[in-house]
């Protein structure tokens, strides 16, 4: 592995190591079974020891992690936050410009609007009125036919009530009985006089009455375009307050996000202030950053060299491994009997 690794170098190198180690080596332990035997044991247990101790390391290295994972997600946090007070900024500033855009527009269209309103309102008074005189037209008109109706029927009736011996024997009661009957016609005609102007006057008033139905039309219809016109001018006032009002409740969220993940690193700075030397950190965080980006040269030098989310004590750990490795590496070279038993035993 890279961690534990160490080239020999040249060839020349490896010459010399086979000379002057491997070869007396192989004459002075691979012979001998008992120390063979000996080294497997000190190899498990190189090996035992070097697990173990991995452990420890990747302990540290969760520990570190989990803890640069949570500042990152503080900075993803705070960058969440501020996108989401762009998008505020952003739509409250369409908010402005639409209602600027578009206010002289609605307002002439609202003036039209009332005009064309009051227009429809003070045609259905009027057709209102003319429905109400024909209402009553025709409600006279009845009455007067009723009238001439009966007219007539006393006029029939008091012309039948004398008859040819009343004519020859009664001239003067049958002079006076057609005399009322003629009363009768005579008012029967006068009626029908009436009733004719009536239809006259009816038939004026229904076409009075499609007239203004037909302008009420035209006005409502009217009326409709210019609800339509301004309903399509608010629409995307609409949708753009709605996207505001989105954005403002996204933006207390991720707010409120970061508070929290804000409290949480406070608590872990408090933390590590009170850790002994060796659990002691830089964190990379907002100063870290300025001290690096420093125009100061020694200030910048400074956070250059030194190495965010590590501590003393994971650096010994990792060296400790680095040791065990190398232990457990010779350990299982020296307690070989030849490379293809090495393979055989240890694969």
């Amino acid at each position: 592995m890279g961690l534990v690794a160490a080239p020999l170098g040249k060839k020349s190198n490896l010459s010399n190591f086979y000379k002057k180690v491997l070869y007396p080596l192989s004459r002075d332990f691979y012979t001998k079974r008992g120390t063979a035997e000996e080294r497997v044991t000190k190899y498990k247990k190189a090996k035992a020891d070097f697990l173990n101790q991995l452990e420890v390391v990747k302990e540290q290295q969760k520990r570190l992690s989990d803890l640069g994972d949570l500042f990152d997600s503080l900075v993803e946090a705070e960058h969440d936050k501020e996108e989401a007070k762009e998008q505020v900024r952003i739509w409250k500033l369409r908010c402005e410009e639409l209602h600027a855009s578009s206010e002289k527009d609605i307002l002439k269209l609202t003036q039209q609007l009332s005009f064309a309103t009051e227009k429809v309102e003070t045609c259905e008074d009027i057709l209102g009125e003319i429905r109400q005189n024909i209402e009553d037209k025709q409600e006279k008109k009845k009455k007067t036919h009723d009238l001439i109706k009966q007219l007539l029927e006393e006029e029939f009736s008091k012309r039948n009530s004398v008859g040819i011996f009343t004519k020859l024997f009664n001239k003067e009661k049958y002079n006076v009985a057609m005399q009322l009957a003629d009363e009768y016609k005579k008012d029967a005609d006068k009626q029908r006089k009436i009733e004719l102007e009536l239809e006259q006057d009816l038939e004026q008033l229904k076409k009075n009455e499609q007239q203004k139905e037909e302008i009420v039309a035209i006005a409502r219809k009217e009326v409709d375009e210019l609800e339509q016109k301004i309903d399509n001018i608010k629409e995307p006032m609409r949708v753009a307050e709605k996207n505001k009002s989105d954005a403002e409740i996204e933006s207390q969220r991720t707010e409120q996000q970061y508070q929290n993940q804000k409290m949480k690193i406070e608590t872990k700075r408090a933390i590590l202030s009170k850790a002994s030397d060796v659990d002691e950190m830089v964190i990379l965080d907002e100063k870290f950053m300025r001290d690096l980006l420093s125009d100061d040269i020694d200030v910048a030098t400074k956070a250059q060299v030194d190495n965010p989310w590590f501590t003393q004590r994971y650096n010994r750990e990792r060296e400790k491994l680095f040791t065990l490795a190398m232990r457990m590496n010779k350990e299982f070279v020296i307690s070989s009997k030849k490379c293809r038993d090495n393979f055989n035993t240890y694969k």
